[in-house]
């Protein structure tokens, strides 16, 4: 527990701090060389494979870098310190591809015509879209489940205003003294953010009943997110010429809600993703959803069966538009007024299309079909303009410099702001 001489600190690998970043992958290496000595293992033939988020921004991954391959001439990367690994020996692929050379070595993904993997964490949303085996199209978004217990783009770090939160802070309790001592003491500490609470609430769930509560209680919230999440890289293949994928793959710790508080059932998601198909690429489709049990861990076994060869995938940055070019934020900036109305109308087909997912889930009995679902998609479909505006200018015009590469995607900004309020219906 935190004290006067220390701190919960989370989020670390978004951190652009040389020496915390530098201090996680030093206590990272300190363990793996204790496990490699304890087996007898050669430290001289380790082999390294590290993952990155796509969605780093370039400082973020100069600092990794530096830190696992050095700066020759001026200091060793930490593995080269550490483990005497030379850079030769460490590969790095994106967290995002690695899970789809798992699930093709597991049979997971039979048809390899058009897949994609949708990697949901705590901070970000990734795609990788593969055609014939190979990968065609990556991209990466800030929009992760933590934005279900977060609190929108409120600048104070110690925000309590998140409603998932404020509805069981008070009475949520735990079946062990020590959970409940735990939970009473980050409450008070202002440092804690709300999503880290709750965080440590579903991470020790079976002591207490926040599941089923959030099931009961918060199901158009989740629901609203992946109808999000799948109907913006619908549209992003689309825009730029891909068909629809036939298998769709969630990996990731984040995918997790899905199953857990919309539905265990996965012929009830696929229903929800052959819909979305429908809206945005026309006809009907009969899509393939898998939803492993290893999600995270198939990032790591993933990078094992990857061929070192194997080509990279191309990143791109969807704003919401393909018709319009954004080498950096300048030209967002410049173009904003186009892309604001190619937004607007992708918000209201959003809006429309998350209330026809949850008439379908009522009809299919996950919703109660008592349940007041109106409240919700009135709250979705009011108006996104003026937070997109908002969010817009401190969010990107105001943060960054018009030469200043973009690795994310605005379209999000309003959709962060509304599941927000959301929470608090």
């Amino acid at each position: 527990l935190p004290n006067n001489d220390q701190n919960i600190h989370t989020d670390i690998k978004w951190e652009e701090k040389d020496e915390l970043l530098r201090i996680f992958v030093r206590e990272l290496l300190l363990i793996i060389k204790c496990d490699i000595l304890y087996r007898n293992g050669d430290l001289d033939r380790t082999q390294i494979i590290w993952f990155r988020p796509l969605s780093f921004t370039g400082t973020t991954k100069s600092i990794y870098d530096d830190i696992w391959y050095g700066t020759p001439g001026v200091r060793k990367g930490e593995p080269e310190s550490i483990l005497f690994v030379q850079p030769s020996q460490i590969q790095c692929y994106s967290e995002s591809e690695a899970p789809y050379y798992f699930f093709k070595k597991k049979n997971i993904i039979a048809n390899s015509d058009a897949v994609t993997v949708i990697d949901i964490g705590g901070g970000s949303t990734d795609f990788v879209y593969f055609k014939d085996n190979e990968p065609k199209l990556a991209s990466s978004v800030h929009f992760g489940c933590d934005v279900l217990w977060d609190n929108g783009f409120i600048d104070f770090d110690n925000a309590r205003e998140n409603g998932i939160y404020k509805k069981y802070a008070s009475t949520l309790r735990f079946d062990k003294d020590e959970l409940n001592d735990i939970n009473d003491s980050m409450k008070i500490d202002e440092l804690v953010k709300t999503k880290d609470i709750i965080n440590f609430w579903l991470s020790n769930s079976k002591n207490c009943d926040i599941i089923k509560q959030l099931r009961d209680e918060f199901k158009p919230v989740f629901i609203y997110h992946l109808t999000s999440i799948l109907f913006y890289m619908s549209c992003m293949y689309k825009d730029k010429g891909h068909l629809a994928p036939k298998t769709i793959v969630f990996s990731g710790n984040g995918s997790k809600y899905i199953d857990t508080f919309i539905s265990i059932d996965k012929t009830a998601v696929k229903r929800i993703v052959d819909l979305v198909f429908e809206r945005v690429f026309g006809g009907e489709h009969n899509v393939n959803v898998e939803l492993p049990q290893e999600r995270k861990e198939s990032t790591c076994y993933g990078g094992l069966y990857r061929e070192p060869n194997a080509p990279h995938v191309p990143e791109f940055v969807y704003q919401g538009d393909t018709s319009m070019c954004f080498e950096n934020v300048g030209e967002i900036v410049k173009n904003y007024d186009l892309l604001k109305r190619s937004l607007m109308n992708k918000y209201d087909a959003l809006g429309v299309l998350y209330k026809d997912v949850l008439n379908m889930l009522k009809k299919e009995r996950i919703i109660d079909s008592t349940a007041n679902t109106s409240i919700y998609v009135n709250k979705v479909t009011e108006d996104m303009g003026t937070p997109l505006d908002t969010y817009f200018k401190t969010q990107v015009k105001e943060k960054y410099q018009d030469e200043v590469l973009l690795n994310d995607s605005v379209f999000f900004l309003p959709i962060i702001n509304r599941i927000f309020e959301l929470t608090k219906i």
